[in-house]
């Protein structure tokens, strides 16, 4: 029954907030489980089935921030090549990233004399 659960869960679509926050938490707890001592069968059996959504968040999560970066250092060439990004540049780029620093990243001016 947990194994169609999860199956269920990770079949819907990456978009899907439920999906992403779902994955979270059962990432969550299989890591927690992972870190307990005198493992029952039933719960050695839960880590397997939580295996298969462990791997599909951190997948999705490390493709989040590779994207992120990504954009990040796209801005950051842009900023050192053009200057600020005025509203054409930002219409290309997407809107900038609440983390992102005000300075442009130092490799973009390694790669962008």
């Amino acid at each position: 029954m947990q194994r169609q659960a999860i199956d269920e869960l990770a079949a819907l679509p990456e978009e899907n907030l439920l999906r992403a926050n779902a994955l979270e938490l059962l990432a969550n707890l299989r890591l927690n489980l992972e870190a307990s001592e005198n493992l029952s069968e039933e719960d050695r059996e839960l880590i397997m089935n939580l295996s298969s959504a462990y791997l599909q968040w951190r997948d999705e999560t490390l493709r989040e921030g590779m994207q992120s970066g990504i954009r990040l250092m796209v801005e950051s060439m842009l900023e050192v090549k053009f200057g600020a990004i005025d509203r054409e540049l930002s219409q290309i780029v997407e809107p900038r990233n609440a983390i992102r620093s005000q300075r442009p990243h130092p490799i973009a001016h390694a790669i962008i004399p």
